[in-house]
């Protein structure tokens, strides 16, 4: 067993690793001797990619943490919409005062990608009967018993009028950033974004002026930088 957050690793023909917290800790991947194969313990991978001779093998776990992925954005949407976190700090304050919160049941929610992540998010949305429920991929279609999937040139359109918008996105240099200010000023005020796909897929700083203002809500999975300063 190698921590991939010591200081060098030891010769090995197989790596199986998380990504690392630290940035400066990915390059060590690079430096095993003998390296034949990695496998990640998570669906993204793009974070390896530069540190990988051509001839070493890399497979993910796709398949086996979408569930857990569903389960941990559908948590974030219930504590954000149900102001946990602020019911917490009135416990700890010995404050009881009443809070008047919003509700999954009857949102519009749309989810940004479609993939074994946001499909399984799109079927653990059915039991709180939200309004409408809308996906955004590359291309337009119909799934899971009539989920309209629209394409992310219609995006613009759907934001005005959803009230949660989740993110299940890769990230790419055509997702990159795709979450900015243009996105954002066409979200309703009031509105909460979710992100569990990449942080780099959310400008932060058009994302903290919205946060600031008190405008829109978020619920962060991930984050641009990671770990935040």
């Amino acid at each position: 067993l190698w921590n991939i957050n010591d200081s060098e690793p030891p010769a090995a023909d197989v790596l199986v690793t998380e990504r690392p917290v630290d940035p400066s800790h990915r390059t060590r991947v690079g430096r095993i001797a003998g390296l034949k194969h990695v496998h990640l313990l998570s669906i993204g991978y793009e974070w390896v990619l530069d540190h990988l001779s051509e001839d070493v093998a890399l497979s993910n776990s796709k398949g086996a943490v979408e569930d857990a992925t569903a389960e941990h954005c559908l948590a974030l949407i219930l504590a954000s919409l149900r102001e946990l976190p602020r019911a917490y700090q009135l416990q700890k304050e010995e404050s009881w005062s009443r809070l008047w919160t919003s509700s999954l049941h009857g949102s519009n929610v749309v989810v940004l990608g479609v993939g074994g992540v946001g499909t399984a998010i799109i079927e653990r949305l059915k039991p709180f009967k939200p309004a409408q429920t809308t996906g955004v991929a590359s291309t337009s279609r119909t799934i899971n018993g009539g989920i309209d999937v629209v394409s992310f040139a219609n995006v613009h359109q759907l934001l005005p009028s959803a009230d949660i918008v989740i993110c299940a996105l890769p990230h790419t240099p055509q997702t990159e950033g795709l979450i900015g200010t243009e996105f954002m000023d066409r979200m309703h005020n009031g509105a909460l974004l979710v992100n569990v796909g990449r942080g780099p897929i959310v400008a932060t700083a058009a994302l903290i002026k919205e946060l600031e203002s008190g405008r829109l809500r978020a619920a962060l999975d991930v984050t641009d930088p990671e770990p935040l300063p």
